[in-house]
């Protein structure tokens, strides 16, 4: 059964991506709740390994014990890629155990030994509930709050699918990751209200879904020669990226980003152009700023050449 291949070089609504495309490439219901079922059953089990999204120096798929005595394995965002791939070919039987499946989840997206995966297919999987936040002390992490974390990052209930030449702008939209919440919610009911009371404790709301919301799949260096692009561009309200910053190079002002929620986007105007981020996008890629003291304590990080890893949200030269 071969992943259907995510669009190209198009604009749709979101509902067309997902009744066209996105719908083919979901887990049956049947494999999702055999998951979830399993998954706890793992994690109330004495010593389990909570498979978390990596932080600081922490290597992957090195195990850790925190200062609570829990064992620890941090990942990248591969277990998405493996785990998709053998629930939705129905392959989690083929294992003896599900200690073994969760044992042979990869750590590194190097590590991934498969042909024909949703990335290969064209597809980024993100993530309806931040895999990552700003607390970075595994020490004082509880059974608790690793199971929470552990779930948003590998269980399915968390994943939603967008194609990969356009995933910084739709994957952090906040009217995007509400509509797929909404969809999943209905489509996976029979474990998703536990799901939910597990990975978000605090309750966050979604906004009211809108389903003829635009999803562009264009890659960024085509997007300035897209004449449909150029014009859906133009019609965008300036309130819409209300916080630019204006500077000579590349700089982050935490004064600026931390007053953000973790989906509204900011802008900073440089010599070499104008670069265009979320501040999940920021956490993500710049996670050596966000923990350095110049930021956390100076509140304030510049760069005397723009990295290669900022490039992929520069926005217009």
């Amino acid at each position: 059964m071969h992943i259907i291949q995510a669009p190209k070089n198009t604009i749709l609504t979101v509902d067309e991506l997902f009744e066209n495309y996105v719908n083919k490439l979901l887990i049956s219901e049947q494999q999702m709740e055999q998951f979830h079922r399993e998954i706890l059953q793992y994690y109330e089990a004495l010593n389990p390994i909570f498979l978390i999204r990596k932080v600081k120096d922490d290597k992957r798929g090195l195990i850790y014990e925190n200062a609570l005595g829990h064992h620890i394995k941090p990942t990248d965002n591969s277990p998405s890629w493996w785990l998709h791939h053998n629930l939705y070919h129905k392959m989690m039987n083929d294992f003896s155990t599900f200690n073994e499946f969760i044992d042979n989840i990869p750590c590194h997206m190097f590590d991934i030994k498969l042909k024909g995966h949703v990335n290969h297919a064209g597809w980024h999987v993100a993530h309806i509930f931040n895999a990552k936040d700003r607390r970075t002390n595994t020490n004082e992490w509880s059974h608790d709050e690793l199971l929470k974390k552990t779930l948003r990052n590998i269980h399915p209930c968390n994943y939603f699918y967008i194609p990969k030449t356009s995933w910084q702008r739709n994957g952090g939209d906040s009217e995007v990751i509400a509509y797929f919440y909404d969809k999943f919610k209905n489509k996976y009911s029979t474990v998703f209200e536990e799901f939910e009371s597990i990975v978000n404790p605090d309750g966050q709301r979604f906004k009211i879904t809108q389903s003829a919301i635009l999803v562009d799949t264009f890659e960024r260096e085509k997007e300035t020669n897209a004449t449909l692009k150029n014009n859906q561009k133009e019609s965008l309200s300036k309130e819409r990226w209300p916080n630019k910053k204006t500077i000579r190079r590349l700089a982050f002002h935490a004064s600026e980003i931390e007053k953000l929620a973790d989906h509204d986007s900011f802008e900073i105007i440089t010599d070499n152009g104008t670069f265009r981020m979320t501040k999940k996008e920021f956490y993500s890629t710049f996670e050596n700023v966000t923990e350095s003291k110049s930021y956390r304590v100076d509140g304030f990080y510049h760069y005397p050449k723009t990295p290669k890893k900022a490039l992929q949200y520069l926005f217009k030269n």
